[in-house]
């Protein structure tokens, strides 16, 4: 099983409720804003308190504990400072504004990529742990119910006999002064190394040795481990217990915390030995390598949803501006008029290139380069080639924000010809005269009930049947042929002259709440799941018997 498939999370649960947490970390960063700003508790302050109390819960539900841990710790922090605003402490400002951050960076990210790396979340719930004096939670902390004791790993490289010197302590205290500083050289990285080797073979047939054996395989590949706060407290770590071991070497135990972490950071490495330590541990996939780890860092520290949406937003406008101030004034063009169309063409061209779209890029380019005021003005074919090619950015600006949209909530292309703007304009108004047609039919029988009547038949069959073009056309065939049963069902009535009952109105309400769900869904992006149509289903099911 490769880590892509043990990592791999299916995010419809948590985009169910990703609008509403993304909106109570907005309210409490705004409250905070308040706070840190006027020195007094914003109106409303207590309603964010509360939202995101409540966030905490919903996470734990849908059995994401980290998450929840750090939502929760983010509450009980901004609780902490409101009770006192005139006296507010920066660190644990910083620390609530870490949590919330990465809270909302860490939800894009997972609904995005549909990977759980619940890896990257350990800092920010140590700055979290900290702020409110909590016990600190560790790397190794999954990993302490590995039993070691008969472990076969042996160091790859030869240990031969070195003389005993009392130095060894020193040297890592002194390698780890310089790690902690962040001015580590080479010459560290080889004093770790001797450390290591010196401490396999001083607990030769000690109840410490496996502990010893691991750290050596991390102090020989240390240029590979990533380093963040949570691994500077085990380097420390290590360094009180080198100090006890050379005090009582028969006597030290390690600790399964200390063993836990030391698993952690072996098992963190590309590495032959730290392969066999997991398949001899059965320590799966979904722990990460820090190699794989930095491949999914740059998406998680990318630019999220928000950012990608407002630069297209912005660029978009800007060539659009460009294709109607071309398309409609083009004969009262003026050199100077022209001039800035080209600087803002190449402007743009440059920010195509930043974002790594380098074929519009090159078209910009080469389209500035023929843009002159003779031939905007007498070329025709040059003029829509200009618009052709504005469209075509246009197009991969919307393609681009899509890669930024959620699979689950991305809107299906089924014509590869049509423009992405024109799509989603397509389903805006498709979703708005739906909802609509929706209310018109809802009000028409339920009218019926009280004032039965042709009239009101007629005109329910019929939106009922156009409403099954909408659902066709978003790719939902279940509730396309509950709809067209639906219509069908009240032509035939009609046709045979029979009233429609209570019951028979209940179940055609029942398919149509189906679609205005789903619909609801399509408009506030939120995943549609093929088990809010089992109603619908049923309902004209139950019309024909």
């Amino acid at each position: 099983m490769s880590y892509q498939t043990s990592i791999h999370f299916d995010p419809t649960r948590l985009l169910m409720i990703k609008n509403e947490v993304e909106n109570s970390i907005q309210l409490v960063e705004n409250a905070v804003e308040h706070l840190v700003e006027d020195k007094t508790l914003a109106f409303g302050i207590d309603d964010a308190l509360i939202q995101i109390k409540q966030c905490a819960q919903v996470l734990h539900l849908i059995e994401m504990p980290l998450l929840a841990n750090i939502a929760a710790y983010s509450a009980e922090l901004m609780q902490k400072i409101m009770q006192n605003p005139a006296d507010i402490k920066t660190d644990q400002v910083v620390a609530l504004t870490e949590g919330t951050t990465m809270l909302k960076k860490y939800i894009g990210f997972i609904c995005l990529r549909e990977v759980h790396v619940p890896q990257f979340l350990l800092d920010t719930l140590n700055v979290l742990e900290i702020a409110l004096k909590k016990p600190i939670s560790s790397e190794g902390a999954k990993l302490e119910n590995y039993d070691i004791s008969k472990l076969k790993y042996q160091p790859q490289s030869q240990i031969t006999d070195l003389e005993k010197t009392i130095y060894i302590h020193k040297l890592y205290k002194y390698c780890l002064n310089n790690i902690l500083q962040q001015q580590e050289s080479d010459l560290d990285l080889q004093g770790l190394e001797i450390v290591g080797k010196y401490l396999v073979l001083h607990s030769h047939e000690l109840p410490s040795k496996h502990y010893w054996k691991i750290l050596n395989l991390v102090f020989e590949n240390f240029e590979q481990i990533a380093l963040n706060q949570p691994r500077y407290r085990s380097l420390i770590e290590i360094e009180k217990n080198i100090a006890l071991f050379y005090q009582h070497p028969e006597q030290f135990q390690v600790t399964s915390h200390d063993l836990a972490n030391a698993l952690s950071l072996a098992i963190s490495l590309e590495h032959p030995s730290s392969q066999t330590i997991r398949e001899e541990l059965k320590i799966g996939d979904e722990i990460l390598t820090d190699i794989q780890l930095t491949i999914f860092a740059k998406q998680l520290y990318g630019p999220d949803y928000e950012t990608i949406h407002k630069v297209v937003e912005l660029i978009s406008l800007e060539l659009k501006t460009i294709s109607r101030d071309v398309e409609y004034n083009y004969q009262n063009m003026t050199a100077e008029k022209v001039e800035k169309i080209k600087l803002s063409i190449q402007q743009l061209s440059n920010i195509f290139s930043v974002l790594n779209l380098q074929n519009i890029d090159h078209d910009l380019k080469q389209l500035n380069q023929n843009i002159t005021l003779e031939n905007i003005k007498e070329n025709e074919t040059f003029l829509k080639n200009m618009m052709k090619s504005i469209l075509n950015a246009i197009n991969f600006l919307d393609i681009l924000e899509r890669n930024y949209t959620s699979n689950h909530i991305k809107i299906k292309v089924n014509n590869t010809q049509i423009s992405l703007d024109h799509l989603d304009h397509a389903y805006e108004v498709l979703c708005s005269e739906s909802k609509n047609l929706i209310e018109e039919t809802h009000k028409n029988l339920v009218q019926y009930l009280s004032e039965p009547n042709t009239e009101l038949l007629n005109k329910s069959q019929i939106a009922l049947k156009e409403l099954s073009g909408a659902a066709l056309f978003v790719n939902v065939q279940v509730l396309q042929q509950s709809l067209i049963d639906c219509s069908n069902f009240i032509l035939l009535k009609i046709h045979k002259n029979i009233d429609l009952s209570s019951i028979h109105i209940e179940h055609i309400l029942d398919v149509l709440a189906s679609l205005d769900l789903m619909i609801d869904n399509l408009q506030n992006k939120q995943p549609i799941l093929h088990s809010m149509f089992n109603v619908a289903l049923a309902s004209s099911h139950n019309l024909k018997h």
